[in-house]
């Protein structure tokens, strides 16, 4: 995830997701903010400029496990 912190768009960097794929992102309180599940999923970068400014969780799960990441929208 960069570049952190951002104000507008966070790059996901690339790579290859076996089977259904899920992305969601919480605050700091659990809350989900955006939430995305799409069996072929594409996304390279995502717009957080609609988000509050604050620290941010990411996480990403398919078939092969899970992964997270945090970012700062400034």
């Amino acid at each position: 995830i960069s570049p952190v912190p951002s104000s507008q768009f966070i790059n996901l960097g690339s790579f290859e997701t076996t089977g259904n794929f899920r992305i969601n992102i919480t605050d700091m309180n659990g809350k989900i903010v955006f939430e995305k599940n799409d069996a072929h999923l594409d996304i390279q970068q995502l717009d957080i400029s609609g988000l509050n400014t604050g620290m941010y969780l990411m996480h990403f799960s398919d078939d092969a496990g899970k992964r997270s990441g945090k970012f700062i929208r400034e």
